[in-house]
């Protein structure tokens, strides 16, 4: 019974899409992961904050340029795009104002 499971047409089809859920997954948690430490010391680990925020940005514009040419992706990716490009620059402003505030 495995060895019709395994060898099913439908199955084989799948697995690239389950190949790319994990490694959303393993993307996603590593964000988390780096979030979380940044958020221990936001000021001496702003640095890092920023580069985090600019590469989601940067995800952004790949995904805005993917719908313009490909058109749209459906309203999950949709919402990625105006979280990357919308919610993104706000935690860097915030660390901007952060670091100017410290220094007064």
């Amino acid at each position: 019974m495995l060895a019709r499971w395994t060898n099913n047409a439908d199955s084989r089809r799948r697995r690239p899409i389950a190949r790319h859920d994990r490694n959303q997954c393993a993307i996603w948690l590593g964000f988390g992961l780096v979030l979380w430490w940044i958020s221990n010391d936001p000021l001496h680990r702003a640095a890092a904050a920023r580069l985090l925020f600019a590469i989601l940005f940067v995800s952004g514009l790949a995904r805005l340029y993917a719908l313009v040419r490909w058109g749209f992706p459906g309203p999950l990716l949709a919402g990625a795009i105006a979280i990357e490009l919308v919610l993104s620059p706000i935690p860097i402003l915030w660390l901007n104002r952060l670091q100017q505030h410290s220094r007064s």
